[in-house]
């Protein structure tokens, strides 16, 4: 019996669910409670979304697909952070692999 690898893309759906609502929840309850500490938070996501976009346009893949992810990330921090986390590498599965072999 084989050992399957990674993660189930129902999974991968419903943790990117759960990332985005505990994204939007903490953005609003950070912009109504701690309106004047809420501009240092949003500033590490986006150093962070910085951190990620160097990391992009280092890897090694079509340059279409760094754009889509760079003007993501840079124009959504919060969001695209959590997206690309779950969405962002060009993984193949393995059940695709056989397929196109």
């Amino acid at each position: 019996m084989k050992k399957q690898r990674g993660i189930r893309i129902k999974t991968r759906v419903i943790l990117t669910a759960l990332g985005l609502i505990i994204a939007i929840a903490s953005m609003l309850w950070g912009a109504l409670t701690l309106q004047h500490r809420f501009v240092p938070i949003f500033t590490l996501f986006e150093l962070i979304g910085i951190i990620t976009v160097i990391y992009i346009i280092n890897k090694r893949g079509n340059p279409s697909y760094k754009i889509a992810w760079i003007a993501f990330i840079l124009i959504l921090p919060v969001f695209g952070l959590f997206i690309y986390a779950l969405w962002g590498g060009q993984r193949t599965f393995p059940h695709l692999k056989k397929k196109y072999r």
